[in-house]
């Protein structure tokens, strides 16, 4: 089995189908985003990152605790809440797309 490397955050190993080309992004439907806006932290779950469905799922509880305790208006508590659930979202579909590419892939 090959060696596993680590590049930055995501963990990755050689040995990708060399065959053929990558799949197409176009129709496809990122899961992992869309269960990361249902609930920040649970697309990187399902992706298997478990350390970072931790930290998002704790950032959004952080981010409500934090905007309830200032006494933010409630705009304001869903302004934030948004900006999270979409960064959440946002790195989930980034590691889906980098998982998808050749010759390398996710573990």
């Amino acid at each position: 089995m090959p060696r596993p490397i680590r590049r930055g955050r995501l963990r990755v190993v050689r040995g990708a189908p060399a065959e053929g080309s990558p799949p197409s992004s176009a129709g496809m439907v990122p899961w992992a985003a869309a269960a990361s806006v249902v609930l920040p932290g649970l697309g990187q779950f399902l992706q298997g990152r478990r350390r970072a469905a931790t930290g998002h799922l704790l950032g959004g509880a952080g981010v409500y605790a934090v905007t309830t305790l200032r006494g933010w208006p409630s705009s304001l508590q869903i302004g934030a809440l948004l900006a999270f659930t979409l960064w959440s979202a946002a790195d989930a579909a980034r590691a889906e797309r980098l998982a998808r590419r050749a010759p390398l892939r996710l573990v």
